[in-house]
């Protein structure tokens, strides 16, 4: 992984060995010490060397006992000082999809096709359409 912008948050600065005087030679120029950085979680998510096609929906990747190192992932940040809301958000999501699938049938909109921002949450310049149709 590497680093990315200056960031006010010391969330990933106590566990970076980069704050310690570590210095890795792929990084040009070397990340000083005492340099925050923060990481691109968008950057992580589709990347090749941590993903098989990354860009490609596979839900598989998720399932337990899939091989996938415990921080490729992370949509909640990671560690000690992960999100506190996490499990709520979880399970909020969980129903909420649960409770559309169960009445909707989903199709994306060709006629609107998502431009993605990468920032810190990813987000689409046009918003995700949708095309719904009621289940019986």
């Amino acid at each position: 992984m590497e680093g990315g912008s200056h960031s006010g948050s010391q969330t990933f600065c106590a566990h970076c060995p980069c704050c310690h005087g570590y210095h890795q030679s792929s990084l040009s120029p070397p990340c000083p010490t005492g340099i925050p950085l923060s990481l691109s979680f968008y950057g992580l998510h589709h990347n090749p060397k941590v993903w098989l096609n990354p860009e490609v929906f596979d839900p598989s990747r998720f399932a337990p006992g899939s091989a996938r190192h415990s921080h490729a992932f992370l949509p909640f940040s990671g560690g000690s000082r992960n999100c506190i809301g996490k499990q709520f958000a979880m399970n909020e999501m969980k129903v909420a999809v649960a409770l559309t699938l169960l009445r909707f049938e989903l199709a994306p909109d060709p006629s609107r096709v998502p431009v993605p921002i990468p920032r810190v949450v990813l987000k689409s310049k046009n918003g995700i359409h949708l095309q719904l149709r009621k289940l019986l």
